[in-house]
C-alpha cells in the first residue's frame, strides 16, 4: 500500500507541473554498436542510431541529440545534465561490464539516478535491448535474462494491474489501452527475454522496480513486456513501438491507425515527462552543434544478412 501511495505521489507531482514548463524538450539517444556481420558495410563507424527513433521522439515533439557510446564519463556528464531526457534503444550487442553499449548505459542510468534523486525529473525509456541492459545495469550487472529466441512476432500486452496504477501507462486512454490489451499490436523483435519469477526473485529489482505487463510469445512463452522504476521516471519496455511508424524492411509488423495511435504513446509519454525537466546546453551553440541535425541519414537499401541491417534509415558514428 505504502509502495502503491509513493507511485501516486510521484506520479502526480510529475505530471501536474509538465505542462507548459519546458516547450522545447530535447532527448538524448545512446548510440548502438554495429554489428560484426554489418560492420564491413560500415568501415568508417563503430556505431549507429536508428532513424526510427528519431523520427518517434520528433513526432511526440521533442528535438534529439545524438549520444554516442564508448566515451569517457566527462561526455556523459555533460549531456546528462544538458538534454531532458533518454532514450535507450534496442540493437544487437553484448550484455555486461566491459561492452561498449552497455558501459554507456551503466554510465547514463547512475547519472539519471543522481539527477533524479537531486530533484530533476529526467526519463529513461529503454526499449528492447536498452531495457535488458537497464534492468540489468539496475540489478548491480546480474543478467538474469533468457534466450527466448523472437523473431518478428506481435502480441498483445497483458497488464498486470490498471494501468492507471503505473507511471507509464497513467494517461494512456481507453482506445489505446484496449488496442495493447486486445490486438496483436506490439512489435517483438528480441533473442532474450526476463521473466516473472527471476524479476521478482531478485533482491534489488523487485525492491525498486515493478512489473506494469507481460506478453506470451507463440511457444507460450510469457516473458515481461513493460516494468518501471518505483521512485525515478525510468521505463522499460521489451517490443519495439517505433518500428510500426518508421520501419519497412521488418516482415510482419503490425500495422493500422489504432495500432499506430497505441505504439506513439510510449514516446509521447517520454517526452511529457521530459517537460518537466528544465535543462540547457551551456550556449545556444553548443545546443546546435549537439543536435542531430548535424548528421545525415543514410538509406540502407541492403537487407540484413546482406552486408545491411534491419532499419529503413539510419545514423552513423
Amino acid at each position: 500500500m505504502k509502495v502503491l501511495i509513493l507511485m501516486f505521489l510521484f506520479r502526480f507531482l510529475t505530471y501536474s507541473s509538465s505542462y507548459e514548463l519546458n516547450k522545447e524538450p530535447i532527448i538524448g539517444i545512446l548510440s548502438i554498436e554495429i554489428s560484426p556481420d554489418t560492420s564491413p558495410s560500415f568501415p568508417a563507424y563503430s556505431s549507429l542510431i536508428p532513424a526510427s527513433y528519431v523520427k518517434a521522439v520528433e513526432s511526440s515533439g521533442a528535438r534529439v541529440v545524438p549520444v554516442v557510446i564508448n566515451k569517457p564519463k566527462s561526455y556523459y556528464e555533460n549531456i546528462v545534465k544538458s538534454v531532458n531526457g533518454l532514450v535507450l534503444p534496442g540493437g544487437g550487442a553484448k550484455n555486461g561490464r566491459g561492452n561498449p553499449y552497455y558501459e554507456s548505459v551503466r554510465t547514463v542510468y547512475n547519472l539519471a539516478k543522481e539527477l533524479n534523486e537531486n530533484g530533476t525529473v529526467f526519463p529513461i525509456l529503454g526499449v528492447c535491448l536498452g531495457y535488458e541492459f537497464l534492468i540489468t545495469a539496475a540489478n548491480d550487472d546480474v543478467n538474469l535474462l533468457h534466450n527466448c529466441s523472437i523473431f518478428y512476432e506481435n502480441y498483445p500486452i497483458n497488464f498486470i494491474k490498471s494501468p492507471s496504477y503505473a507511471a507509464l501507462y497513467s494517461r494512456l486512454t481507453s482506445e489505446q489501452r484496449d488496442t495493447l490489451e486486445n490486438y496483436n499490436s506490439t512489435m517483438n523483435w528480441h533473442i532474450w527475454c526476463a521473466y516473472v519469477e527471476d524479476f521478482r526473485n531478485s533482491v534489488l529489482l523487485n525492491n525498486d522496480w515493478v512489473i506494469t505487463s507481460t506478453s506470451t510469445s507463440t511457444k507460450g512463452v510469457e516473458f515481461i513486456a513493460s516494468a518501471e522504476h518505483k521512485k525515478y521516471p525510468f521505463y522499460g519496455i521489451q517490443f519495439h513501438p517505433e518500428k510500426v511508424a518508421f520501419e519497412w524492411k521488418s516482415p510482419n509488423l503490425p500495422r493500422g491507425e489504432k495500432i499506430l495511435l497505441a505504439n506513439r504513446y510510449f514516446y509521447d509519454q517520454l517526452v511529457f515527462v521530459a517537460k518537466s525537466n528544465n535543462q540547457t546546453f551551456s550556449s545556444k551553440k553548443e545546443e546546435r552543434d549537439a543536435l542531430i541535425y548535424n548528421y545525415p541519414t543514410r538509406f540502407d537499401t541492403n537487407l540484413k544478412g546482406a552486408g545491411g541491417t534491419s532499419y529503413t534509415q539510419l545514423y552513423l558514428f
